[in-house]
């Protein structure tokens, strides 16, 4: 039914209501660069990828369907109507599919985030290592105060 109202308000609300969708998208994409806690995971991305033919697939039907105030031909508006409902369909088994296949990797302990978090982990651990042997390589200081001189 939300695809039928974007469909019936036309292109020209929904080419305004896309543009901010638009910025959302570029927000969720500055949060993930600047902020690497927030960063989400590739199948979180994976996920919600359903998202990128949706937005073009609904800003296509309607764009050129017959709703909204640049109505083209009003004698198509069952046919955009059938073609809306079946894009819908198709998305939402796209969108479940592709939820379902991302939560059972999940499931499975496939954890890219903590992947690299136990990379970073060895890496700092191997930093440790390398500055700690750096440091017993060099020749030992002798205090001039314990040699009772």
């Amino acid at each position: 039914m939300a695809n039928f109202l974007l469909l019936w308000t036309g292109w020209d609300t929904l080419s305004k209501l896309f543009s901010v969708v638009g910025l959302g998208v570029l927000a969720l994409v500055g949060q993930a660069v600047f902020r690497p806690a927030y960063r989400h995971s590739i199948h979180e991305w994976r996920a919600a990828s359903w998202l990128v033919p949706y937005v073009a697939g609904m800003a296509l039907i309607s764009a050129l369907g017959p709703f909204g105030d640049g109505a083209k031909s009003p004698d198509r508006q069952w046919l955009c109507m059938a073609i809306c409902a079946a894009f819908s369909l198709a998305l939402y088994y796209l969108a479940i599919y592709l939820g379902t296949q991302a939560c059972r990797r999940l499931a499975e302990g496939d954890r890219p985030l903590d992947r690299w978090h136990r990379a970073e982990q060895r890496m700092r651990e191997a930093a440790a290592a390398a500055a700690d042997g750096v440091a017993s390589s060099a020749p030992a200081r002798s205090d001039p105060g314990a040699e009772g001189g």
